[in-house]
C-alpha cells in the first residue's frame, strides 16, 4: 500500500471539495420532495427525532433512521419546513464530499493512478448521473455511500493488519450503515467472517476477536432496537416487504431472480459504458491464488480484490434477490441499490484503462465486455421486453440511465444497449491508443500521455 502523503491529501481535499461544489449546484434550488413514500419518511423520522409532532406513516414500507436522525438537529435551527429540506440537501453535498475523499484512498489502495489522477477517477466516479442526482433527495443514499465505503477501507485495513481498534472502526462503520439502510446488512456479517479468518490464521487473538465480534453484534442490535422503537411510533401497519421474511421468500423464485440478475447487470454495464465490466474482470485477475515467486505486496493486492469482490458482489447480490419478481419497469433494471456500491469496482476499472501495459489484454477486455453487454441486452428483451416498452416507471431508481432516457416515454433497451457499447469501445480505442504510445510498458508513461 502506497503512503498517504501530503500531496494525496491535498487531491483528496481538492477532490472532495468539487463534488461537495458540484452536488450542492445541482439540488440548491429544490425546495420539496419529490419521491414517495421515501423523502416523507425520512423527514417523519427527523422531525420525531428532534422532538417535533408526529407523522403518521400508517402502512407504508419502513427505513433505517439513522440517517434522519443525522438531519434531526436541522429542526432546531429552522422553524420553516422548506429550510430544513434545503439544509438537508447541503448535508447531502457534505457527505457526497466525504465519499469523493475516502475513493480517492481505496484509488490509492487498489490501483497504481498517480495523485491527481486518482483524484480525478474519484470525482468522475462521483459526479456520474448515478452518483450525484441521488444528492437532489431527502433519502438514505447519500449516507449509504460514504458508511459503505467507510466500512470497506476498514476492513482493508484490517486484513492487513489486525487490531482491536480498526476492527471496532469496522463493526461501528457497518453498524452505521445498516442504521442507513436495511440491504447494508452484508457489512456485518462479512466483518464477523473477516474477523474469523484472521482469527483462524492465527493473526489476531481469539479474546481479541471476541471481543470485536461481541462489539458487531451490539451494533447491530442496538440498530434493530432503535428502528424498532421508531416504525412502532411512526407506523401502523408496517408493510413485511423489507423484512427478512420478505427477502427469504424470494430466494425460491429462481426464474425471477435470474431475470433480475439479466436486468441490473445490464444496467451496471450500460449506465458505466462498460467500465464497471473492467473493474470485475482486472479484480478478478488480481484476486488469483497465490502463485509460487509472488512478493508479498503481490499477495497483499490478491487478499484486497478478493476482499472488495466478496464485499461489493454480496450486496449486488443480495439486490438482484430483493428485486427479484417486480415488474414495474424501473423495477426491472434497477439501479438505486448498486449505485451505491458499485463505485469500488468502477474506480478500478478505471485504474484499468489508464493504467494498463498491455494493449492486447485491455482489447480482450474491452470486448468481452461489450459481447456481455449486447447478451445482457438481448436476454432482457426476451424475458421483459413487454414491462420495459410500457414505460420508465420511477425514474429516480434508475438514476444512471438518465442521459439515456430524455425525450423517451420508456426505456429502450436496444438503442442503450448500441450506445453503451460504442462508447465502451471508443474508451477503449483510446486508452489503448495511449498504451501503445507510452511504449505498452510503463504505466507512468501512460498517465503523463493523458495528463497532456
Amino acid at each position: 500500500m502506497r503512503r498517504f502523503n501530503r500531496p494525496w491529501l491535498i487531491a483528496g481535499v481538492i477532490a472532495s471539495l468539487a463534488t461537495i461544489a458540484t452536488r450542492w449546484w445541482i439540488s440548491h434550488g429544490r425546495t420539496q420532495y419529490t419521491i414517495w413514500p421515501d423523502e416523507p419518511a425520512q423527514l417523519a423520522i427527523a422531525r420525531f427525532a428532534s422532538g417535533g409532532t408526529r407523522w403518521n406513516m400508517h402502512d407504508h414500507s419502513t427505513w433505517r433512521p439513522l440517517y434522519a436522525t443525522l438531519i434531526a438537529p436541522l429542526h432546531w435551527l429552522f422553524d420553516d419546513p422548506i429550510r430544513v429540506y434545503q439544509a438537508a440537501l447541503v448535508v447531502n453535498a457534505l457527505l457526497g464530499g466525504v465519499a469523493t475523499a475516502l475513493l480517492v484512498v481505496l484509488a490509492r489502495r487498489l490501483t497504481s493512478l498517480t495523485t491527481w489522477a486518482a483524484a480525478a477517477a474519484a470525482i468522475l466516479v462521483s459526479v456520474a448521473p448515478a452518483a450525484l442526482f441521488p444528492t437532489e433527495f431527502v433519502w438514505s443514499e447519500s449516507l449509504v455511500v460514504p458508511t459503505f465505503l467507510g466500512t470497506l477501507l476498514a476492513l482493508l485495513s484490517f486484513r492487513e493488519r489486525p487490531s482491536l481498534g480498526v476492527g471496532v472502526a469496522a463493526a461501528t462503520l457497518a453498524a452505521a450503515a445498516f442504521g442507513s439502510h436495511s440491504r447494508m446488512l452484508p457489512l456485518t456479517v462479512i466483518t464477523v467472517a473477516v474477523v474469523a479468518l484472521e482469527v483462524r490464521r492465527r493473526r489476531l487473538a481469539a479474546t481479541t476477536g471476541a471481543l470485536i465480534v461481541a462489539w458487531t453484534a451490539a451494533g447491530f442490535l442496538a440498530v434493530t432496537a432503535y428502528s424498532g422503537f421508531v416504525v412502532d411510533r411512526l407506523w401502523d401497519e408496517p408493510t413485511t416487504r423489507n423484512s427478512y421474511g420478505g427477502i427469504v421468500a424470494q430466494l425460491g423464485k429462481v426464474g425471477a431472480t435470474f431475470a433480475s440478475f439479466v436486468g441490473q447487470s445490464w444496467y451496471l454495464l450500460v449506465t458505466t459504458a462498460g467500465v464497471a465490466g473492467l473493474g470485475v474482470i482486472a479484480l478478478a485477475r488480481l484476486a488469483r491464488r497465490r502463485q509460487p515467486g509472488d512478493t508479498d505486496r503481490a499477495t497483499s493486492a490478491a487478499a484486497d480484490a478478493r476482499l472488495v469482490l466478496a464485499v461489493v458482489g454480496a450486496h449486488v447480490a443480495l439486490a438482484m434477490v430483493f428485486m427479484s419478481d417486480r415488474w414495474r419497469p424501473d423495477q426491472v433494471v434497477y439501479g438505486r441499490y448498486n449505485d451505491a456500491v458499485v463505485g469500488p469496482v468502477v474506480l478500478v476499472g478505471i485504474g484499468e484503462l489508464v493504467t494498463s501495459s498491455s494493449v492486447r489484454r485491455l482489447a480482450q477486455d474491452v470486448v468481452a465486455v461489450a459481447v456481455a453487454t449486447a447478451v445482457l441486452g438481448g436476454l432482457l428483451v426476451m424475458l421483459r421486453g413487454d414491462e420495459l416498452s410500457e414505460g420508465a416507471g420511477v425514474r429516480a431508481m434508475i438514476l444512471g440511465l438518465q442521459p439515456f432516457l430524455v425525450g423517451e416515454v420508456a426505456i429502450p433497451v436496444v438503442t442503450i444497449t448500441i450506445a453503451a457499447i460504442v462508447v465502451a469501445l471508443l474508451v477503449g480505442a483510446v486508452a489503448g491508443g495511449t498504451t501503445r504510445l507510452a511504449g505498452g510498458a510503463d504505466p507512468s508513461g501512460k498517465l503523463a500521455l493523458w495528463a497532456k
